[in-house]
Parts: structure tokens; sequence; C-alpha cells
């Protein structure tokens, strides 16, 4: 994500209808039924799954919605987009995404390293340790500890 925090095209498309977005989705279920009977394909299991977990993405856009999140964690995690970011990925783990990726973006620098980093390394500081205390916190409280 490098606009905003929802991925794009994630959403539906506002020209179709949420009936017909279903009836879409029922009529290529049914067809990739069809298509499968008396073949043995991986290729074509793989394929399904893959659009499954697409449908689910979906469906799970307000996980990218960190409005959602109390004002005092929105804090912890700080204004900037790679705090916010941070806090999408950490209600990602929450709902089970196996892996995650948080980067923070232009790290890589060629020139002016030491100034540039100067500049970059607290915002990093601060987000990586707002996520692995609050990560902490809530393996603790499941836990029990």
């Amino acid at each position: 994500m490098t606009t905003g925090n929802i991925p794009e095209n994630l959403r539906r498309l506002d020209e179709i209808s949420e009936l017909d977005h279903v009836q879409r989705a029922e009529l290529r279920d049914l067809m990739s039924r069809r298509f499968e009977r008396g073949r043995s394909s991986r290729v074509l299991g793989s394929h399904n799954v893959a659009y499954q977990r697409v449908r689910g993405l979906m469906a799970s856009e307000s996980l990218f919605d960190i409005s959602r999140e109390p004002q005092k964690v929105r804090d912890l995690f700080g204004p900037t987009q790679f705090g916010e970011q941070a806090l999408v990925a950490r209600r990602l783990v929450e709902a089970g995404v196996p892996f995650v990726r948080v980067a923070r973006a232009w790290w890589d620098s060629h020139g002016q390293n030491f100034e540039t980093h100067q500049e970059m390394v607290p915002e990093l500081d601060h987000v990586m340790a707002a996520l692995l205390d609050d990560l902490r916190r809530a393996v603790c409280s499941k836990a029990r500890w």
C-alpha cells in the first residue's frame, strides 16, 4: 500500500451493484465446478483457492479502516503513513493473516546516508516499538500471563 491504507482495487466497482457482484461470483463458482468435473488438476484447485482468498479480502475491507481503532491506539502508532500501515498490519495479524510485511518506503539512500537516516530512524524506531509492544500486549492478554 503506497497511498492510503486500503489496497487498490479491493472495493467492488461502483458501476456493479451488490446483487450483480454476488451473482457474478455465484456464476463463476458454478462454471468453475462444472469445468472441474472429470478433471484432476492442482492448478484448477489453486486457481479457485486464490479466487476465494480475493473474495475474502474484499469482504474484509474493514480491517484496513484504522478509524475503528481508539484514538489512543492510533496516537501510539503516530500520524505518519508508516505508523498507519503498521497499525493495519497489526489488525491483519489479529485477523489471522499468516504473513504480513511492514516496510518503510525510501529506506535505500545512496547519498547523504547519515543525514537521511538521522531523519528516518526516529520514525522507524517509534513505529516498530509501538507495533511490537502492541503485539506483545495482545499475546499476553490472550495467554493471560
